[in-house]
């Protein structure tokens, strides 16, 4: 509000003063009244400056918004959960590559992506509510398909082999 109200006041200044100027050229020989131009000006710039301040923080609050959590239940055969991810962790499709981003990583299939998705909405998740102060990396391998995990995953989200501690799969750590 304050950004357009400081360009509405900027615009009418330099509009006064260009009045002015012209009927002071037309009717004496005084100089234009470029005082008024000038802050008029200052004024335009001003408020542009805050106006696009503002939009900033507009983006930055949409982007919050589009990290709020799914409401239904978490459920891989859930369209509306698959959806969510989708935008979530911007999975597309590369067509260059034929393969499947997410998280600037590749996958073959699009289950895949959204099995790693739905990990990493559960890492969040886990995250958000007991906060680590040391992030953890992926410092092992999968045994049965050697896609990247991390040491304490109890599932991996690619080939869904389980790591329970009666299991005899356990993950191999690099």
């Amino acid at each position: 509000m304050f950004a357009v109200l400081s360009i509405l006041i900027g615009f009418i200044l330099l509009f006064w003063g260009g009045v002015i100027g012209t009927s002071v050229g037309f009717f004496g020989e005084r100089v234009a009244n470029i005082p008024s131009m000038i802050i008029g000006g200052v004024l335009i710039i001003f408020g542009m400056l805050i106006f696009i301040a503002t939009k900033s923080n507009d983006s930055e609050e949409k982007n919050q918004e589009k990290q709020e959590k799914f409401d239904g239940t978490k459920d891989i055969n859930d369209d509306r959960y698959k959806i969510f991810l989708t935008k979530k962790y911007a999975i597309e499709k590369n067509d260059v590559l034929n393969k499947f981003i997410c998280n600037e990583k590749l996958f073959g299939t699009v289950e895949e992506a959204l099995n790693y998705a739905m990990l990493c909405d559960e890492k969040n998740e886990k995250l958000q509510k007991n906060p680590v102060t040391k992030p953890e990396i992926c410092d092992s391998t999968c045994p049965n398909c050697g896609a990247e995990i991390y040491h304490s995953d109890s599932q991996c989200w690619k080939c869904s082999a389980l790591y329970e501690a009666n299991s005899t799969w356990k993950p191999i750590r690099k």
